[in-house]
């Protein structure tokens, strides 16, 4: 139901329909950040998009943590050095992926596709 209010940390079961058939459930589970404007504020930038390698992030305040995560909402194996500033991508199948960064406890999630 569009009306509900979101709560962090919930699942949530979500089903399309349409006039012949429905597809299964799927879970999503809730994880409420600050706002963009918040993010905003740290320079954050990353680069190449697409990426063949290596995933290059910069900001002007130290980046705490760094997930990558496919599509199906699973986090995959992808390191990043000891201060974040880099991620390599160069063992992950073709596809795109989310990046989820994290500076001073804001965090965002970036669509970044792998070449």
């Amino acid at each position: 139901d569009p009306t509900t209010e979101l709560v962090h940390l919930t699942t949530y079961y979500v089903v399309s329909e349409n006039e012949v058939c429905q597809s299964e459930a799927l879970a999503v589970t809730v994880e409420l950040t600050s706002s963009v404007s918040d993010f905003n504020s740290f320079g954050f930038r990353y680069y190449p998009n697409p990426v063949s390698e290596q995933l290059y992030l910069s900001a002007n305040a130290p980046i705490s943590d760094v997930k990558v995560i496919n599509m199906l909402g699973q986090q995959v194996n992808a390191p990043a050095n000891s201060d974040n500033t880099n991620v390599d991508m160069s063992g992950l199948p073709t596809g795109n992926y989310l990046i989820q960064v994290t500076i001073e406890g804001v965090s965002k999630m970036l669509k970044v596709v792998k070449k």
